[in-house]
């Protein structure tokens, strides 16, 4: 009963009297997956994401054979920063999964993403080039990250090679312009900043990749009035360049896009975890919008 009454609550928005009212029903069962998996979702509606990993390592307890579980674990140790702790234990994963798993494409990613805000390159590019030639090279954000990963090992040609793959196979996938593209792309600067990339040098690449959009796939015109809707402008200032978000047409989103989950909220990423209560008949939208 408190279980349900926390949903409900959870329904409109009363995320604090939701927990508090599990809470209770975890004391009456602290062994209820259903009530621990519920309670991680709610933290992770408040970012509250050290709560989080703690009742997925109850579940995990409770139910060792639980792939997704086992998944979300070090995709929260990534959001609270124990990035080396979360890359063992995709590791781990790795080593117990099949190549026929419907999901070992994304543990490879998750590999990558995490060896890459790590620093540590060659994993990230070995694992990179492993979700590439599982995906025939048809996988955009891996691109997208082989491009990050030349960069910073200061091969440019590839990267602007990747980089270019990347823009095609994004917009020809998502049926976008390059603006949408771009948009992606530019996730990724505080990350290339932070590991060593020069802001006049983002600029350079940035305007490499509009005018290789350019020359391939459209006109001056439409590639001008397109990458002023939104991304980076910015104007070199002596040695440095000064950068600016246009947000006018771009939802605000986290400024890591080596975020263990590609969604907008945190209300996705932990929905993904719904147990067996009655909350999956939610919406993902209508729990964003808590």
């Amino acid at each position: 009963i408190l279980l349900l009454k926390g949903q409900a609550l959870l329904k409109t928005n009363q995320i604090a009297d939701a927990i508090s009212c599990t809470r209770s029903a975890e004391l009456l069962e602290p062994e209820n997956t259903d009530v621990l998996g519920f309670l991680a979702q709610c933290y992770g509606l408040q970012s509250r994401h050290e709560e989080v990993l703690e009742y997925l390592q109850k579940l995990a307890e409770l139910m060792p054979e639980d792939k997704r579980v086992q998944k979300l674990i070090p995709l929260t140790m990534n959001k609270v920063g124990r990035k080396e702790e979360a890359l063992k234990h995709l590791f781990k994963l790795d080593y117990e999964s099949t190549e026929n798993n419907d999901d070992y494409n994304e543990i490879l990613s998750h590999i990558a993403d995490t060896a890459l805000s790590l620093g540590k390159l060659d994993i990230a590019e070995r694992y990179t080039e492993k979700v590439l030639e599982r995906q025939n090279g048809k996988d955009a954000e891996a691109l997208l990250r082989a491009g990050h990963i030349k960069l910073l090992q200061g091969d440019w040609k590839s990267s602007l090679d990747n980089y270019e793959q990347f823009v095609n196979l994004y917009c020809k996938q998502h049926n976008e312009d390059i603006s949408s593209a771009l948009s992606q792309w530019n996730k990724n600067r505080e990350m290339l900043i932070e590991k060593g990339i020069k802001e006049s040098d983002l600029l350079l690449v940035r305007d490499i990749i509009i005018a290789d959009s350019d020359n391939s796939t459209q006109t001056e015109s439409n590639t001008s009035t397109s990458t002023k809707k939104e991304g980076w402008t910015g104007e070199v200032e002596g040695e440095g360049t000064s950068f600016t978000k246009n947000t006018k047409t771009e939802k605000s989103k986290p400024n890591d896009y080596y975020e263990p989950f590609d969604v907008d909220s945190d209300a996705d990423w932990i929905y993904e975890y719904g147990g067996n209560t009655s909350t999956s008949s939610m919406s993902s939208e209508s729990v964003a919008d808590g």
